[in-house]
Order: structure tokens, then sequence, then C-alpha cells
């Protein structure tokens, strides 16, 4: 199954980015997510300032986030589709899958 991709933020870095690059490509992944491997779970007003916080995270390297709008809750996880299994369709409604 091919996965429908939106492109959130069209930011990019010219040479290869990394975990300290200032600029991104978050892709937005439909009614996808990551079962259980969140590293961390804190509250956010919405989908961006969850990305954001994803973005500045020092303690680990965040490629990825789940949001839930209603819940207002963001989850940042280490894991992508490059590196772990995503569940599509998300077992769970109303979650947002973006990577970096």
């Amino acid at each position: 199954m091919i996965l429908p991709l939106m492109i959130l933020v069209a930011l990019s870095c010219i040479s290869h980015c990394d975990a300290k690059c200032s600029k991104y490509v978050w892709a937005h992944i439909e009614n996808t997510c990551i079962k259980s491997e969140n590293v961390k779970i804190f509250t956010s007003s919405n989908v961006f300032d969850c990305m954001q916080a994803c973005e500045d995270e020092t303690t680990f390297t965040c490629r990825s986030i789940d949001y839930h709008s209603g819940a207002k809750e963001c989850h940042l996880a280490i894991r992508h589709s490059g590196n772990w299994q995503l569940s599509s369709p998300c077992y769970l409604a109303g979650w947002q899958y973006a990577e970096r």
C-alpha cells in the first residue's frame, strides 16, 4: 500500500540534514501512527507546536510526532518510517502523524 504524503513544511538544508540541522522537511502521513514508541508525551496547543517541540528537543534525536487535536496531546519519538513499522491505518482514531 502506498501511503499518501502531504508536505507540511517545505524547508530544506543545502547539505545533508541531521539532528542538528536548523531546517527540516516535515511529511504528514494520513491515517497513520507509531504504536507504543513514544519517548516524550506532553500537552501542546497544535500540531505545529508539537513539530517545533520535536525540532527543539535536545535530550534525544526526535524524528516523528503523533498529535491528537482533541486531547491536545503531543508524542515525540525517535522512530520514523525509515526505522520502524508504521500502523496504517492507525489503530486509534484522532491522531495525526508527521516525520522528518
